[in-house]
């Protein structure tokens, strides 16, 4: 006569509860032990025919607390399934007087193997409720928007990048010849691929456009109902402050402000750039802006000074701004200093004539985080990398993206501080020198470089700039890769919760991740606020007008993807 295997029997109950008692002859109580799963089962189906918003409703810190309590309960629940499976055999065995040998040591395993898959789920759920219910909100520091309504006309079509001469669009790849340069390592003499080349050439994928979410419901902390006409507005501000903890003692400048705006029930999406010196013509300011421009306050007056400089002025003039009452000058040197961001909002949404729905602001430090958490990648022998390492002996893997440079990039007009035998300009976000001299082609870019790269304004201007950053933010998009993201949620988590602002809270994250995910990062409507792309709009409301009907002009095309191209589609 057989007697059941002990350690069979904690198997099978590791694999389904119940399962175990079942094989050990105790067929009535392996059922009763299967129910739990059999829940869970059904409530994971019920969870995946739900489709995207059933999924992404778990995402609040209330819910993800929950998720964690019924982790641990489960992982409590699966261990007791199988040390009693695991009893009910060696009871059985025992009473025909045989014993397994090494059970106990395979049942101890079994357990430590549960710990795993029930302690990492569990450890990152608690990350992201402490990181989720961190924030606030702070939506109350959107002011409402008091511009009238435009009918929509005739628009006048803002130029191209590509008809300026003496500009390009980041992504379009130059056949020039890539040289060692200090700073960049890769392989001398390698040239970039044109267009056109590398082999046999995909169809653009067609677009689809699943029913849009019911955003109906979606209501603020503090009342409001963002995307109420179907179209989210979310100003997306890069900061200069290189602080752990948002600002230091310095003030804050707005260097990057882009306004994304979605289309929701059509799937379109648009990134509108402010530039930093915009500001209004005056004889003393020497502005190349339009004569008509200007830089509209809440209050109906104009703010004299460029665009980056607002926060910084309405964070330190309690006397002058609205917001944040009760707290003086030293609201500057708060991150998220109500005063500052309801002035830069205020203009922002008046310039674009839409509603701004939210703010997401983020450092220095923020960004090298973010870019630093996306995942690694080992590039191959011959691909061209942009790294910052000077330890001689540098690591095969890097965090980062590719990057498709078009033109040089040089930032090398004076002799560092650190060594005045090289020549460098640009400070990365530790404060510190970097020569920056990347020349066209398709590199590997570490989070520093790619910062650089989104930075850098010395050879060129603040427009291209504001090009270079809208790449770098699609090219964020395109490469995210959900699965190689996943080892790295706490440090992602802790990057973000460090040096982010913004005026969402955990219950406004189901929405925002249905409608991102309706954002078509290769359909992007791409424009700027140069002052050679804003003169031709006319006047203030044919500004307004344009961003008003972006979404009325031509869709961008993508470019098909090409086989054996080191960079990702542009």
């Amino acid at each position: 006569m057989s007697y059941p295997s002990p350690t069979l029997a904690a198997l099978l109950s590791f694999i389904f509860p119940g399962l175990g008692q079942i094989y050990a002859g105790e067929t009535r109580k392996g059922l009763i032990w299967a129910v739990p799963m059999l829940l869970f089962i059904v409530g994971a189906l019920f969870l995946v025919l739900g489709g995207s918003a059933a999924i992404t409703s778990l995402i609040t810190a209330q819910k993800s607390l929950a998720l964690v309590v019924l982790d641990i309960a489960f992982f409590l629940y699966h261990v007791a399934a199988m040390i009693d499976a695991y009893d009910i055999a060696r009871r059985e065995r025992t009473l025909g007087y045989s014993r397994a040998r090494g059970a106990p040591v395979f049942l101890a395993i079994l357990v430590a193997i549960t710990i795993v898959i029930h302690g990492l789920p569990a450890v990152y759920g608690l990350d992201y409720y402490n990181f989720a219910s961190g924030f606030q909100g702070h939506s109350d520091v959107i002011p409402q928007a008091s511009f009238a309504a435009i009918t929509p006309g005739p628009q006048t079509p803002m130029p191209s990048f590509s008809n300026l001469p003496d500009e390009s669009i980041p992504g379009e790849t130059s056949t020039a010849t890539v040289s060692q340069q200090p700073g960049v390592t890769g392989a001398p003499g390698a040239s970039a691929t044109p267009k056109g080349s590398g082999g046999p050439v995909a169809t653009v994928k067609p677009k689809v456009c699943p029913p849009p979410p019911d955003v109906s419901g979606w209501t603020t902390a503090d009342g409001r109902q963002p995307a109420a006409d179907g179209r989210l507005n979310i100003l997306l501000v890069g900061g200069d402050s290189r602080s752990d903890t948002g600002l230091d003692t310095n003030s804050l400048r707005t260097d990057s402000m882009l306004l994304l705006s979605v289309d929701i029930a059509d799937c379109k999406a648009a990134l509108f750039s402010f530039p930093r010196n915009m500001q209004e013509v005056d004889p003393t300011s020497g502005s190349r802006y339009p004569d008509w421009f200007y830089i509209p306050l809440e209050d109906g007056s104009h703010y004299p000074g460029m665009l980056n400089a607002l926060w910084r002025d309405a964070a330190s003039s309690p006397a002058q701004y609205p917001g944040s009452d009760g707290i003086g000058s030293e609201c500057q040197t708060q991150f998220d200093c109500e005063r500052g961001w309801r002035a830069l909002t205020a203009s922002i949404q008046q310039m674009a004539g839409v509603s701004v729905d939210g703010v997401i602001a983020v450092n220095l430090k923020g960004f090298v985080g973010l870019i630093n958490n996306l995942g690694t990648q080992c590039p191959a022998a011959g691909q061209r990398l942009a790294v910052d390492d000077a330890s001689g002996n540098p690591p095969t893997c890097y965090p980062g993206i590719w990057l498709d440079v078009p033109q040089p990039l040089v930032d090398l007009p004076g002799p560092c501080d650190y060594d005045p035998t090289q020549h460098c300009a640009y400070y990365n976000s530790q404060q510190q020198q970097m020569p920056i001299n990347i020349q066209p082609g398709c590199y590997f870019m570490d989070p520093e470089y790619t910062l650089a790269y989104a930075r850098s304004r010395h050879q060129d201007s603040d427009y291209q700039r504001e090009r270079r950053q809208q790449y770098v933010l699609q090219s964020v998009r395109k490469q995210l890769d959900p699965l190689s993201l996943l080892p790295h949620i706490p440090g992602l988590l802790d990057a973000v919760q460090q040096n982010l602002f913004m005026t969402f809270t955990s219950n406004d994250f189901p929405y925002l991740a249905q409608i991102a995910s309706r954002v078509d990062a290769e359909r992007l409507y791409q424009e700027d606020f140069a002052p050679a792309h804003l003169s031709p709009l006319g006047s203030m409301s044919g500004m307004q007008s344009f961003v008003q009907n972006i979404f009325s002009q031509p869709e961008p095309e993508p470019q098909p993807p090409q086989q054996q191209n080191q960079c990702p589609p542009h």
